[in-house]
C-alpha cells in the first residue's frame, strides 16, 4: 500500500485522530497542573500543599509522555515515507547513476528548481517539490546560494544520462 499523499490530502505525518488524542491528553495534563496550583495556592497546610505539588507533577508527566509519543509517531511515519520515496528512486523519470567520463551538458542543468528557503536544488519532477511554489534557476545560481544536490532525484545524474548518446 502506498503511503505517499496526494495533493488533496493532509501535509503532515499524523492522522487527525492522533492530533485529537494528544490535544485531549495535554488538556488533562493542564487541568491537573492548574488543579495542583489551586490547591497549593489556597492552603497553608503542608500535607495539602504536597498533594497539590503531586497533582501538578503528575499532570506535567502526562503531558510530556503524550507529546513524546506523538512526536515519535511522526518521526516513524516520516521515516516510512522517506524509505518509500527512496525505494522509488530508480523508477523516477530520467534518474540513473552518473556515467564516468561523460560531461554534463549545460542546458540540462539550467532548469533546476528550488524555493528561497530550501537548502537543496531539485529536478522539476522530483517528488520532494511537487505541489510547492518553486523557481527554476541554473546550477551556478544554486551553488551561489549554497544549495546542494537533492539525494532523491539526483539532478546531476539526469544531466549525465541526457549527455550519453542512446
Amino acid at each position: 500500500m502506498s503511503r505517499l499523499l496526494r495533493h488533496d490530502e493532509q501535509p503532515w505525518p499524523w492522522r487527525v485522530a492522533d492530533l485529537v488524542s494528544v490535544t485531549a491528553t495535554d488538556l488533562v495534563g493542564l487541568a491537573l497542573i492548574l488543579s495542583g496550583y489551586y490547591v497549593v495556592a489556597h492552603t497553608a497546610d503542608p500535607g495539602r500543599q504536597l498533594l497539590g505539588v503531586n497533582l501538578s507533577v503528575g499532570g506535567l508527566i502526562i503531558a510530556l509522555v503524550a507529546n513524546a509519543v506523538w512526536l515519535l509517531s511522526g518521526v516513524r511515519e516520516v521515516g516510512l515515507l522517506r524509505r518509500e520515496l527512496l525505494s522509488r528512486r530508480p523508477l523516477l523519470e530520467g534518474s540513473s547513476r552518473r556515467v564516468d567520463g561523460e560531461q554534463r551538458p549545460a542546458a540540462a542543468l539550467d532548469h533546476l528548481v528550488s524555493a528561497p528557503t530550501m537548502t537543496l536544488y531539485h529536478r522539476p519532477s522530483c517528488p520532494a517539490v511537487q505541489g510547492k511554489h518553486v523557481i527554476a534557476e541554473g546550477l551556478s545560481s544554486h551553488h551561489k546560494r549554497g544549495r546542494k544536490e537533492c539525494t532523491l532525484c539526483l539532478p546531476h545524474a539526469q544531466a549525465t544520462t541526457e549527455a550519453v548518446p542512446r
